[in-house]
């Protein structure tokens, strides 16, 4: 039963690093396109909202944080590691 949750908590480890670096990427070409004076593509947008969405709700339950503190707690630990 342990090997289960292991590899359950491995796959979701994988799941949630893709998600991550999906909302990164996209990040990173919005702010391209915002430099050009350009918008980002729509397929671009919506798969940004999603990534962030899903990643965002499972961290806001790995944190016990309520999903609308969890950008503002990720913030901060960034400046906090700066």
């Amino acid at each position: 039963m342990r090997v289960l949750i292991v590899e359950d908590e491995v796959r979701l480890a994988e799941t949630l690093r893709d998600l991550l670096e999906l909302a990164m990427s996209i990040q990173a070409k919005r702010r391209q396109a915002e430099k050009h004076n350009r918008r980002l593509g729509m397929v671009d947008e919506r798969y940004g909202r999603q990534a962030e969405r899903l990643l965002f709700g499972e961290l806001a339950a790995a944190l016990d944080l309520p999903y609308d503190q969890v950008p503002a707690f990720l913030f901060a630990r960034k400046a906090a590691n700066a």
